[in-house]
């Protein structure tokens, strides 16, 4: 099943070739844009609790924002590595998790993954189609699939984990409707279809993850 959207991904020099080779140019080019990101301070892995009810906005803080515009770097073909098990798309490494974790066990699961790591955000149509088509592939269906997506911080505010500009939003119909005031986290593939759902952070679900792979001219 795929949709489609007015926005898509960006067009690209090479015809949109996702493994496209760099000229150690363009790479020192990336790379002194992430010179001038805003430091980030470390991240702190919160203390689970055996309780199931755990207050997700003081443990998991949401990356702060950089004067890079983190959509824009995800457009870019650059990125080259070890993504086995996943599919690499525009620098990045996604890897569908079937073991089925609340929200804040599969963002942590994603952290531990690789450096970087984080629950997989979503900023175009054709990114989506893609990672649907992988999950189906694997699974058959459409199962329901933790995104890095949340209001923990503030309601009605959504924010991605990773920190990148929420720029693009796939609800279902109604959706989001913060349930019984319940429904902080977002998850994918709602009754077997592409449209998000808010949903109980602490109900278990599968997830995916995303991390950034290396610049392939990087020394």
């Amino acid at each position: 099943m795929r949709f489609s959207s007015e926005q898509s991904k960006p067009e690209l020099s090479n015809g949109g070739g996702v493994e496209a080779n760099q000229s150690p140019g363009q790479c020192q080019s990336l790379q002194g844009q992430r010179r001038k990101l805003t430091e980030v301070a470390p991240e702190e892995s919160p203390q689970m609790s055996n309780d199931r009810t755990i207050d997700i906005s003081d443990r998991l803080p949401v990356q702060n924002s950089t004067h890079l515009d983190w959509s824009d770097e995800k457009h870019s073909p650059l990125g080259n590595g070890n993504c086995s098990g996943g599919i690499a798309y525009f620098g990045y490494c996604y890897k569908f998790v079937s073991e089925k974790k609340t929200w804040i066990e599969a963002e942590l699961h994603c952290r531990d993954l690789a450096v970087g790591g984080h629950l997989a955000s979503l900023h175009w149509m054709e990114q989506m189609n893609i990672l649907a088509e992988m999950v189906h592939k694997s699974q058959h269906r459409y199962p329901e699939t933790w995104i890095g997506l949340s209001d923990i911080h503030k309601e009605g505010t959504f924010l991605w984990s990773d920190g990148s500009a929420s720029d693009f939003m796939f609800w279902a119909k109604g959706e989001p409707n913060d349930h019984s005031s319940r429904e902080e986290c977002v998850h994918a593939f709602l009754s077997n279809s592409l449209p998000w759902n808010d949903e109980s952070c602490n109900v278990k679900f599968s997830f995916l993850c995303s991390y950034k792979l290396p610049c392939p001219c990087s020394p």
